[in-house]
């Protein structure tokens, strides 16, 4: 059986995502045995402390864990990703607002603990599944006199307009180049924006602020 991974699991996105994982009986992609498998662990890291209200289905199987830390502390990727068989769902990110009023803490969180994970999967978990949340944000602004039925996709030049978004296309590549070895099953995810979590919201996240707040209360 393969044991899953979610780091940021305790924010919106990875509760939905661990209880969409326990409500089906998922199967995961084996990297040792090449087909897939029951899902044995469900693991969710995060940074903040747990929520009050996390889901009874997801308190209350035996097949979660609920861990707490840095992701940017020296060794918590490799004890993260310890056994042979595991996919990994990386959502944990700094996001916009914080990440331009702390560049260089963008940078450890967003980009060098992914490159640690990435490694610590490489070296336990050869060829494992490794899905992460990228951004539009990496696309900038709408080119000038963009049709109203514009889409970017793949073959888009990114010109980030923010450290976010630079952040997230260095992620894109590394995450390339690390599938193009072999050594984890990279995939990647654009989102279009981002629900913060309950609490004092960042300094430039007005946007985010109506967002959070118009899907206040229970989801699903």
């Amino acid at each position: 059986m393969v044991n899953l991974l979610i780091t940021g699991g305790l924010g919106f996105l990875g509760q939905q995502a661990a209880r969409r994982f326990l409500r089906r009986g998922a199967a995961l992609w084996s990297p040792v045995d090449r087909c897939l498998k029951p899902l044995s662990q469900l693991t969710l890291f995060d940074a903040g402390g747990i929520p009050d209200d996390l889901p009874a289905e997801i308190t209350q199987d035996e097949r979660v864990q609920v861990k707490i830390g840095d992701i940017t502390a020296e060794g918590v990727p490799a004890e993260l990703v310890d056994e042979p068989d595991m996919a990994v769902l990386h959502l944990a990110s700094m996001v916009s607002g914080d990440s331009e009023l702390n560049p260089d803490r963008a940078w450890e969180v967003n980009v060098l603990a992914q490159r640690a994970l990435l490694d610590a999967l490489a070296a336990s978990a050869p060829g494992a599944r490794f899905l992460f949340t990228s951004s539009t944000a990496t696309f900038g602004s709408l080119p000038p006199h963009a049709p109203p039925d514009y889409a970017a996709g793949d073959g888009t030049k990114q010109l980030p307009g923010n450290t976010y978004g630079f952040c997230k296309v260095v992620c894109e590549l590394m995450v390339n180049d690390y599938a193009r070895r072999g050594a984890v099953d990279g995939r990647g995810l654009r989102l279009p924006v981002v629900v913060v979590r309950p609490g004092a919201p960042p300094p430039l996240a007005t946007a985010r602020r109506h967002t959070a707040g118009a899907l206040a209360g229970p989801i699903l």
